[in-house]
């Protein structure tokens, strides 16, 4: 099961539309802590499992924001 959680984490860290130094901002939490996740040399504790979703969530609501304000800007361009 840790491993299962290791791996997910190292995946989204990896994968995600974002800088690790943008996500540990987001998640309150030190870079330095999250790229030793990444390269799995530490674990995440399950406290900052929950840090790190937040910090997901947090960036998603701005990309989401942006991407609203993006279709806005796009139908106010074409009359719409």
């Amino acid at each position: 099961m840790r491993e299962d959680i290791i791996s997910l984490v190292q995946r989204a860290l990896r994968d995600g539309p974002f800088s690790m130094r943008q996500l540990a901002e987001d998640a309150g939490l030190k870079y330095d802590v999250l790229r030793a996740w990444a390269i799995g040399r530490r674990a995440p504790m399950p406290e900052n499992l929950s840090r790190i979703a937040s910090g997901f969530e947090a960036r998603a609501a701005r990309l989401t924001a942006l991407a609203a304000e993006l279709r806005r800007a796009v139908g106010e361009e074409q009359g719409t």
